[in-house]
């Protein structure tokens, strides 16, 4: 019997087919809104160092440049020499650090490394002025400037290799006929301790040159204009072995000698600070007046300019660019020798070619008279000589 009731359910049948399609629900494929583990990860510090926040400058008297790794092997090494020493062919007081390898290891590489965290930022590949052809034998030189923070720099001449990476960064690696360098394409990171470079003895070479400059350093001089003028390569250079800390100077240290290669026991690392006043001791010039400064180098016959006179650390007395060779040496066992600096009035330094006379006439200003063969004579000549001054 059909009834109401029949009717009515018979109707909710169909509309609950017609809702479903006759199929069960699915749920919806899983997103980013319901499921975060499928969320690409947001960018950050971590994966993109561009959204790293700036570092804080560094606090550099609070956290100095320290040198924590030997430059080279001090084991491999003969001798360094004190800054502040007659050098760049017995012409100048120069503020570079010759780094001496021993003679047996001759042929080797000995490694470079770097002494703290640094940036390489200028480089060049040279042959010095006057040194022989590649043909000849000579190995090709690396110059290379590097930044350590804290306004300290370092200059290194006559590397004989450089890292891959500061090759790759320079725009240009042919050889140059001058000690040029240029800025690279980018700076070149290097950490403490981590390789750059090699130093090969032989090949007519026998030594590299370590400078250490500091922005906040100034030299000063007896005519300190004359330094400021061009302005000279000493007025910022400082002493680069004190940096080195713990064991690693001490072996520095102990290393200090002559440019002959004789380590001096109790050798200081220098200064370029020679000039003392109203005595032969520092560096002169024949040119009274400051015009370029203190180059070019020149020779009027025997008498050089500039004239620089040093007492060594082995107590021999150096004097540049005068007479022929322009190296005379005065010995501490010489009949003649005298501290340069404790002369005040005159003095004249005799040596196997020859003598020179010098003669203060006032704080800044000295006579100089050479003789190129004989003993001293007993009284300063009454011509032959030139004017010095500071």
């Amino acid at each position: 019997m059909w009834t109401p009731l029949a009717a009515t359910l018979l109707a909710s049948l169909l509309l609950a087919s017609c809702k479903g399609g006759g199929h069960a629900p699915t749920d919806p494929s899983p997103t980013c809104a319901t499921d975060s583990t499928l969320c690409p990860p947001t960018p950050s510090c971590a994966t993109d160092s561009t959204l790293c926040p700036p570092k804080p400058p560094r606090d550099c008297v609070a956290d100095p440049v320290t040198f924590t790794h030997a430059l080279i092997d001090p084991a491999f090494l003969k001798v360094v020499t004190p800054i502040g020493q007659v050098g760049g062919g017995n012409t100048e007081i120069i503020g570079r650090s010759y780094v001496f390898p021993r003679d047996e290891q001759a042929g080797n590489r000995l490694t470079l490394t770097a002494p703290a965290d640094m940036e390489i930022f200028a480089a060049g590949h040279y042959i010095p002025p006057g040194a022989p052809t590649v043909a000849e034998g000579y190995a090709p030189d690396w110059v290379l400037l590097v930044d350590l923070g804290c306004g300290l720099h370092i200059e290194l001449y006559h590397v004989k290799d450089v890292s891959d990476s500061i090759k790759s960064a320079m725009f240009d690696t042919s050889i140059t006929d001058k000690s040029g360098y240029l800025q690279l394409r980018h700076k070149v990171k290097v950490a403490a301790g981590e390789p750059f470079g090699a130093y090969i003895k032989g090949l007519n070479s026998g030594a590299f040159d370590f400078i250490l400059r500091g922005d906040s350093v100034t030299n000063h001089f007896a005519n300190q204009a004359r330094y400021e003028s061009a302005p000279s390569n000493l007025l910022h250079v400082l002493c680069p072995y004190d940096l080195f800390q713990g064991g690693v100077k001490d072996s520095y240290y102990a290393l200090l000698g002559t440019v002959s290669g004789i380590p001096i026991p109790g050798a200081t690392c220098g200064t370029v600070e020679r000039d003392m006043a109203g005595t032969p001791a520092g560096q002169w010039f024949l040119d009274s007046t400051i015009g370029t400064g203190l180059f070019p180098n020149t020779k009027d016959g025997d008498y050089g300019t500039p004239l620089p006179i040093v007492l060594g650390p082995d107590s021999t007395v150096y004097i540049g660019h005068m007479g022929p060779t322009g190296n005379i040496r005065v010995d501490r066992d010489n009949a003649t020798w005298k501290d340069p600096g404790s002369v005040t009035g005159g003095w004249c330094y005799g040596f196997s070619d020859g003598w020179l006379w010098l003669k203060m006439e006032r704080v800044d200003k000295m006579l100089a008279a050479y003789g190129g063969s004989g003993s001293c004579p007993a009284q300063f000549p009454n011509s032959g000589f030139k004017a010095y001054y500071r």
